[in-house]
């Protein structure tokens, strides 16, 4: 058999395969040598049959070559890959020598969640016939929040989204340290976006090969899957890989790949032949060999006539009639080698006979004609294949093919699809022309009524993928604007609405009912529904059955009724479905917002007074947000939560931008009721918990974009003639309420928080005065009769606002443009914009007050080095709050009063600029509920505890610091790894450590050493091993209980029980904490006041997620005990607390401490997991 080349399998499989050395492809399964596993499998499948981008992919892929492969959507990639690295997993003996590590064998990065979730379902389903395969999938907007400890725990391929695998790197979850194979699917895509991102992997993994001396005999694979051939394709093949396959089975892509240059030429259906005799100069030089292609014989017939008038030489002519031995004599005349009497040749053929003639030497084709099919596009620019240069040859060619293409309006809908092939490898006067004429094609898209907006446009502000979408981009007033179709509600463009979502699309995009307006000062409005009359009148009607008329014309767009198991509902029809079996259609819900699929059997026609009656499902779009990672769908974790969140719930949010049937809302809440104080607070916004969670990004620019979109159809805000109003000094001058250094003990509760370095307090004894100036300013503005006067509202000045509580607020005002201004409130700390009209002067006696928010930071520390104090807010805002969500009232003592300084990113950030002006004060926070509640101790120890006091007295003088610092806030941070000591005045938990250590022999303070390392060992790699060493260790030190306590092992057990955030380093504490207390010479004792409510939450149990978050809250506090061997004084300070008290014997017991002795072993089943206290020594 001849070896193969590239240009027999051209000629054959019309596949571009580059290659020093071409294996013969696999298009029987019967000849692939794979595992018996996967073979099997596969066998399972009778019908299946190898593709043509798996049958030339899967024997260099296995034999561990670099691969890129270009092929249409849904041809087969992904088998393309998958099988071959399976079918290498399976055999265990390829990496043997590999050193053991979590990292993954194989990576397989995709574009999007969507595609991930694709890929791992078809690698999971494969790898199900290897038990021992590990397959894990990982990508942002909330999958990855419970991947650490599988990942941890190591797989073997890894399906990932490569900004969400940079971060399970960075956070040390995963590495590279094993990786055999790089697979990039939909390489086009990624390298388009995230092209440094991989330059940076491809360093990394370089790195990770030169370093290790065990991989130097391994696979470093790298293959790249897509649909087109770009210019990043081609730079990545040229700098990152070697001695590289590719295959391309799209010829239109492979002519790409060649270089061809493409050259239309706008024409008119009569002009065509006129267009191509203006050509014959550039088409008959020496050494030219020109095809030209038609769609039918008749055109062939007449060109053929056309060039034989004008050319020297006679052209050659084939068509779909011609005898097989025509066809052979054509094939044989072209590739006779030219001559000076011949010096150039012109061949005419249609489609249907070009796979006969075997051409792939041609210089120049001409399109005189269109095909009918695409693919015919890709065999016609394959005659060409000869003078494709290779992808690494970086001089430019002697002889490049050319391509041109005669297009009329006539061919819009055919040349729609090669837009992107046309505009991209064109230049000069043939590229403008060729925007001109597909500028047609756009404005006869964006003129179509029929077509909708471009969903993206409403959901981001922009579209991404503008030269593919369908969807229109420009605005036509007739059917975008508010109030154009009577079909929809007239919306109200401006002001606050109470809404009830309907039906949830995606996190940001919802159908819901407006339920009541509020529109500036005006009290609120009831929106009037048709829904339930409408609903009933329905239910009523098609009760009967001779009024359920079938419908007599089935078309997209048309309105009817669907009968369903929950009653009758309008709906329109948005897509016939082409299955006959199931005789089904896709409707839309106008009253609800859903979109289901029903039979057509089950459509009635709609009566006139039902018809009639608006949509009632108004469009809702949150604003600014995204998608994480740069997707373009949300994930179905951010879809459920915005679904959870919503449900049942009457939300608030004021109107932002406004079209038809749609309202734009930020912010979109839930307002409290506080029963206590009869008041209505404002919950967190839905954009706000969305972003907490990182399930979505900020989008600044969403609003913006629309509006500018919009903008010649809004009506244009006419200047009206404002009389400059002078700022007047009690205006401008609010100031703030003092902080005095000399008061140790003020009160405070957090108003506001950014991070650790900026946030907001208000006095505790300052609230009722605050309360009532609140009463005062709502009282003034209701009494208020004249209209508000116009004036000129200058950034500096203090007035009043109403926010989304519908309460108005004192503000200051930072920025100000034509229509809105950001404003500061001042009370309470936060930020927001508001419109103009939303804005009111203040009276001088509402001035009296000194702003009640305290700008301030926490003294003595410092963000974490590399790291921002913002990845610390969670943990701030957490120790701040009780369980329940309350602010905790704590005591503040301010350290030294400054201004802030924008350059100390250190302590104050610059997060919120607009907040400058007001002094910044460097406190200690400390937490007052850690010494509530000792006056509830055993009557029967109360003397003791009196000997207690007296005794602690004596030292309190020396550790007054340490004592403090246990209840400070900022320690906890410290405590926690979140922050680090800034002038030396608060120290962590344990004293920073080496984490290489070795122990040759156990003892007491090699535990404590240990415990050392683990509290500080950032790198995740062998902590397991580490913790399962201090296990060991302790079970032989047991021996030596007196040095365990002289070491104070014990305490460093709970110090480090408390502050792990490792489920592998929790578990393993828990145990050895469990074999202290069956140890005989001890006895661990339990002093909790036990709440009922907090016994049911934690017998239910809770996860480890929750503990860690009920430790942050707790927080941690070390009681000093007396140094009679009987005597404990405990501090109740937090339901739910665990103190141990370690004492040699039994001590005796009072009525309480004797329950909790004899109960031991079950309170410790439930309350172990809790555990955030010292253990502590007589």
């Amino acid at each position: 058999q001849d070896p193969l080349t590239t240009e027999l399998i051209l000629m054959n499989d019309s596949v571009l395969f580059v290659s020093e050395k071409i294996p013969p492809p696999i298009y029987n399964l019967q000849d692939f040598d794979v595992p018996d596993a996967i073979s099997q499998f596969l066998k399972d499948f009778p019908s299946l049959q190898p593709r043509t981008i798996q049958a030339y992919c899967w024997r260099p892929a296995i034999r561990g070559k670099d691969i890129i492969g270009i092929s249409p959507q849904n041809s087969g990639k992904t088998w393309a890959y998958l099988v071959p690295i399976l079918s290498n997993l399976c055999q265990y003996t390829m990496y043997a020598d590999i050193q053991y590590s979590n990292g993954p064998l194989a990576i397989i990065l995709v574009s999007s969640w969507i595609k991930a979730e694709e890929v791992y379902e078809q690698c999971r389903r494969l790898a199900s016939a290897h038990k021992d395969i590990v397959v894990e999938v990982i990508y942002g907007g909330g999958a990855e929040h419970n991947k650490s400890v599988s990942l941890l725990n190591g797989c073997h391929i890894l399906v990932a989204t490569l900004p969400c695998l940079s971060r399970m790197m960075i956070n040390q979850y995963t590495n590279l340290n094993r990786l055999c194979h790089l697979i990039i699917d939909e390489a086009d895509i990624i390298l388009e976006d995230f092209y440094s991102d991989i330059r940076d992997l491809m360093r990394s993994l370089k790195k990770q090969v030169l370093l290790s001396k065990q991989r130097s005999n391994l696979q470093n694979q790298v293959m790249l899957f897509g649909s087109k051939w770009t210019s990043h394709v081609r730079t990545f093949a040229m700098n990152a890989l070697e001695d590289v396959v590719i295959v391309i089975t799209d010829m239109i892509e492979a002519s790409i790949y060649g270089r061809v240059k493409q050259i239309p030429m706008i024409t008119t259906e009569d002009g065509r032949e006129r267009k191509l005799i203006e050509l014959l100069p550039d088409l008959t030089i020496q050494g030219e060999k020109v095809i030209i292609f038609t769609d039918g014989d008749q055109s062939c017939h007449k060109v053929l006539l056309l060039l034989n008038n004008y050319l020297t030489s006679a052209a050659i002519g084939v068509w779909s009639s011609s005898y097989l031995a025509q066809r052979e004599e054509s094939s044989k005349q072209w590739h006779r080698p030219l001559s000076e009497n011949e010096p150039y040749r012109f061949l005419v053929c249609s489609d249907s006979v070009l796979c006969d003639l075997k051409i792939s030497d041609a210089t120049c084709i001409v399109h005189y004609q269109f095909p009918s099919k695409k693919v015919h596009v890709g065999l016609r620019m394959q005659t060409m294949s000869k003078y494709y240069p290779h992808y690494n040859d970086k001089t430019v060619p002697l002889r490049l093919g050319k391509s041109y293409i005669l297009m009329s309006k006539m061919d819009l809908k055919k040349v729609k699809s090669l837009k992107s092939l046309l505009l991209n490898n064109s230049s000069g006067q043939h590229r403008d022309e060729t925007i001109k004429f597909f500028s047609v094609i756009q404005e006869e898209n964006e003129r179509n009524p029929d077509n909708a907006l471009c969903y993206n446009i409403k959901m981001y502000g922009k579209c991404r993928s503008c030269s593919n979408c369908n969807q229109r981009h420009s605005v036509l007033p007739e059917v975008d604007l508010n109030g154009c179709s009577d079909e929809h509600i007239l919306l109200p463009n401006q002001g606050d609405v109470r809404i009830m979502v309907l039906h949830v699309k995606s996190a940001s995009h919802f159908f819901g009912r407006i339920l009541e307006i509020w529109q500036g000062q005006k009290k609120s409005v009831a929106v009037h529904s048709d829904l339930a009359s409408l609903t009933l009148g329905m239910a009523t009607h098609f009760c009967d059955p001779a009024n359920k008329k079938p419908l007599e014309k089935l078309e997209i767009g048309i309105l009817c009724t669907v009968n369903t198991s929950k009653g009758f509902f309008r709906v329109t029809v948005s897509k016939l479905n082409n299955c006959a079996s199931k005789n089904t259609v896709t409707l839309f819900f106008v009253d609800i917002g859903k979109t289901e699929e029903h039979p057509v059997c089950n459509l009635y026609t709609i009566p006139d007074q039902f018809a009639r009656v608006p949509y009632q499902a108004v469009e809702i779009f949150l604003c600014r947000l995204q998608p994480v990672d740069c997707d373009v769908r949300w994930s179905n974790f951010a879809n459920s939560y915005t679904n959870l969140w919503v449900e049942s719930k009457m939300l608030y949010g004021k109107i932002q931008f406004v079209t038809k049937n749609s309202l734009w809302l930020d912010p979109l809440l839930e307002r409290i009721f506080l029963k206590d104080i009869s008041s209505v607070t404002n919950g967190t916004s839905l954009r706000r918990e969305l972003l907490d969670q990182k399930l979505a990004v900020d989008n600044p620019e969403h609003l913006v974009l629309l509006r500018e979109k919009f903008k010649k159809y809004l009506p244009d805000e006419k200047p009206s003639i404002i009389a400059k109003t002078r700022v007047t000094g009690w205006e401008s001058d609010l100031t703030s309420e003092p902080l005095v250094p000399e008061e140790s003990n003020q009160n405070v509760v957090i108003s506001y928080i950014v991070h650790p370095g900026h946030f907001f307090v208000q006095k505790v004894d300052k609230l009722n005065s605050l309360s009532e100036l609140m009463e005062k300013i709502q009282e003034s503005v209701r009494k208020e009769t004249k209209p508000q006067p116009k004036r000129d509202w200058t950034e500096g000045l203090h007035c009043l606002a109403i926010w989304s509580d519908s309460l108005w607020h004192r503000v200051r005002l930072t920025k100000v443009t034509d229509s809105e201004a950001d404003v500061h409130f001042v009370d309470h700390g936060y930020c927001g914009t508001v419109p103009l009209s939303d804005l009111r002067t203040m009276s001088q006696q509402l001035m009296c007050l000194p702003a009640q928010a305290i700008r301030c930071h926490l003294a003595h520390i410092s963000p974490v080095p590399g790291h921002s104090f913002s990845e610390s807010s969670e943990l701030f805002t957490n120790l701040t709050q009780s369980l329940d969500g309350q602010n905790k009232i704590l005591t503040l003592k301010v350290v030294s009063p400054c201004a802030p300084n924008n350059n100390d990113n250190d302590i104050i950030g610059k997060d919120d600029v607009e907040t400058d002006g007001y002094p910044s004060y460097a406190v200690e926070l400390l937490d007052n509920t850690a010494t509530a509640g000792s006056e509830d101790c055993n009557d029967d120890d109360d003397d003791d505890d009196v000997d207690a006091d007296n005794n602690n007295n004596n030292n309190n003088n020396n550790n007054n610091n340490n004592n403090n610092n246990n209840h400070s806030v900022g320690q906890q941070l410290v405590n926690w790894k979140k922050a680090v000591s800034r002038d030396g005045y608060v120290q962590p938990v344990f004293e920073e450590s080496e984490t290489a250590f070795q122990i040759f022999t156990p003892s007491a303070d090699k535990l404590v050493t240990i415990c050392c390392v683990l509290y500080w060992k950032e790198d995740k790699s062998g902590l397991k091993l580490t913790a399962n060493l201090l296990g060991k260790y302790t079970k032989v030190c047991l021996k030596y209980p007196e040095r365990l306590i002289a070491h104070r092992y014990p305490e460093s057990l709970l110090k480090l029980l408390n502050y792990t955030e490792d489920l592998v380093i929790f578990n393993t504490l828990i145990t050895i904490l469990k074999g202290l207390c069956q140890h005989r010479r001890y006895i661990l004792l339990f002093y909790s006041f036990i709440c009922p409510s907090y016994w049911t939450v934690f017998t239910l149990g809770s996860t480890f997620e929750d503990l860690v978050n009920h430790r942050h809250r707790c927080g941690c506090a070390v009681k000093k005990f007396a140094s009679q061997p009987h005597c404990f004084r405990f501090s109740p300070w937090h339901l739910g607390q665990v103190f141990f008290t370690l004492v040699p014997g039994q001590p005796k017991l009072g009525e309480y401490t004797r329950y909790i002795y004899n109960n031991k072993s079950e309170i410790l089943s439930v309350w172990y997991p809790c555990i955030s206290a010292y253990i502590c020594f007589p």
